[in-house]
């Protein structure tokens, strides 16, 4: 993409991206879309068929908002954005091993809805200070899990009928979670 580039689906009176994109039959493990130039955003699309990252926020500012994504397995979106990476409001993301990936420390995952996914939400080595804000994430395994980054901040998401742990994080690694509702499901709300 160049910079400032937005790609954008019209939505439909329910609110939902009248736009898909199938990508059945792509092959190699490559990103489907990625976002590598200041300023991208994409809104308002549906995604299917993608084996592997649907979208990769790879540039600094970058958004992807209103968007169905779908996966058949693999890793779902990820955000490597030094600063400014916003995946939301309005995202509807199921059906991947990760929900999103947050590789990068100016990640924030905000008013998403997460579901059917083994993780919904994974926080990976470099996202330190990455910031996941009121999210649904429902129905799935693990809701977010931490590897080896300090300092992510959980704030207000709803984490419901997850048949693992809602938060888990490596022993050592320091996280701030607050005013986060967990309702049934899971081994316990915590694991870390």
């Amino acid at each position: 993409t160049s910079a400032g580039t937005t790609i954008t689906g019209p939505l439909g009176p329910d609110g939902r991206p009248l736009v898909k994109i199938d990508f059945a039959g792509t092959s190699g493990g490559l990103t489907c879309i990625q976002l590598d130039a200041v300023g991208s955003r994409v809104i308002g699309l549906e995604t299917v068929g993608c084996s592997n990252q649907p979208i990769s926020m790879k540039a600094d500012d970058t958004q992807v908002a209103y968007c169905v994504l779908r996966g058949i397995g693999g890793v779902g979106p990820q955000c490597q954005s030094a600063t400014g990476g916003l995946f939301g409001p309005g995202n509807d993301v199921a059906g991947f091993t990760d929900g999103i990936q947050l590789k990068g420390p100016g990640c924030t995952v905000a008013s998403n809805h997460f579901h059917e996914n083994a993780t919904a939400i994974s926080v990976i080595v470099s996202a330190a200070n990455a910031i996941i804000l009121k999210n649904v994430i429902r129905d799935g395994g693990v809701g977010v899990r931490v590897l080896n980054t300090p300092g992510p901040k959980l704030y207000f998401n709803t984490l419901h009928g997850l048949s693992g742990s809602a938060i888990t994080s490596n022993a050592s690694t320091p996280l701030e979670a607050r005013n986060n509702l967990f309702t049934s499901g899971g081994a316990c709300p915590f694991d870390g």
